[in-house]
């Protein structure tokens, strides 16, 4: 599927080159490279993602986790986080890592794709879009680790500091005895 849309755009642009193409198919192969770059982001991305739209007549709010990014496929996004100076202007190709656990306003200069990925390392999260208010609020959540899986996590930290600990010990107890005399 992959290479044959990038045949068919292929085509289309070079029908147009030569005066054979129509409106139509220029229109269709402009939207197959844009739909092409969304694909090779979304393959890119270190974890679970979500490609959005958004236009110049309305404005999107993300409410991310800790990590969460937004890379610019195609248009130009003017990012700004409530309660910060910095804002940012990202062109296609641009990764955004957005504040954390603060919501972030996302306007278009031109229209634009987006992939909202989840933060790197989670494997599952939730992308649930809804309208307030008049506006569009992208809320992006991450489960929160359960127990079993701290402890986990937590016993294999302890046994890595034990098996440190006696490689030390026993390294040490051999340079010890090599340095103690024998018996006469």
């Amino acid at each position: 599927m992959y290479a044959s849309s990038q045949w068919f755009a292929a085509q289309a642009l070079s029908s147009i080159r030569h005066g054979m193409g129509s409106r139509v198919a220029f229109t269709v192969a402009r939207r197959a490279k844009v739909w092409i770059a969304a694909r090779r982001a979304v393959a890119a991305a270190p974890g679970p993602c979500l490609t959005i739209a958004v236009s110049t007549e309305r404005s999107l709010a993300i409410d991310g986790p800790r990590g969460c990014t937004i890379r610019l496929v195609s248009g130009q996004l003017w990012i700004t986080a409530e309660g910060h100076a910095r804002d940012v202007i990202a062109n296609p190709g641009v990764t955004v890592t957005l504040e954390p656990d603060v919501r972030s306003n996302v306007s278009a200069f031109r229209d634009a794709i987006a992939v909202v990925a989840l933060p790197p390392g989670s494997r599952v999260g939730a992308f649930a879009l809804s309208d307030h208010e008049g506006e569009r609020v992208l809320t992006v959540t991450t489960p929160v680790p359960r127990w079993h899986d701290v402890v986990q996590a937590r016993i294999a930290a302890l046994i890595a500091g034990v098996r440190t600990y006696a490689r030390r010990r026993h390294a040490a107890r051999l340079a010890a005895s090599q340095e103690r005399p024998a018996w006469p």
